[in-house]
């Protein structure tokens, strides 16, 4: 059995497989913050970029990044992060990390789009706050600037 956390920041589907994913770079970011947002404020998980999907002996809670938090959709929060998805969600969660860190280009290679004319090559992206700094209810500049960079990818019809 799956656990599935309750979704009540927005009102997307859950998406339960990894084939659901989307296979739009700016679809995956928003639905990728999005789960970083629910996670910030859900029991047993911490955001920690450093980590997919990784339950931490010392704390008892799951660390996740930005493709980890995707994860927690599909895997429990005792599960060991194995990306057994097959190459395209392996493609998907490495075009993530690209993305967090502003590597437009390289994070489009990965996902196999074409870089649109007019497309940055990367992109300022802040650093997500720091553990010791638990989400307080407002957006970090990392989260800002992340719907950013989804909406100029959407403007560019990706």
């Amino acid at each position: 059995m799956k656990h599935i956390i309750p979704d009540t920041h927005t009102k997307r589907r859950v998406i339960t497989c990894y084939e659901d994913l989307p296979d739009k770079p700016s679809e995956l970011i928003d639905l990728a913050l999005d789960d970083v947002l629910r996670l910030e404020t859900t029991p047993g998980y911490r955001i920690n970029m450093e980590t997919y999907h990784d339950l931490n002996m010392a704390d008892d809670l799951c660390h996740v990044c930005l493709g980890g938090a995707v994860l927690t959709n599909f895997m429990d929060r005792d599960e060991r992060h194995r990306l057994d998805g097959g190459g395209r969600l392996q493609d998907k969660i490495r075009a993530l990390d690209k993305f967090r860190k502003g590597r437009i280009e390289l994070g489009l290679d990965i996902m196999g789009v074409a870089h649109p004319k007019g497309l940055p090559l990367d992109a300022e992206i802040a650093l997500y706050p720091h553990a010791d700094h638990p989400y307080q209810g407002k957006l970090s500049r990392f989260h800002t600037d992340l719907r950013a960079l989804a909406s100029t990818l959407r403007a560019h019809g990706i």
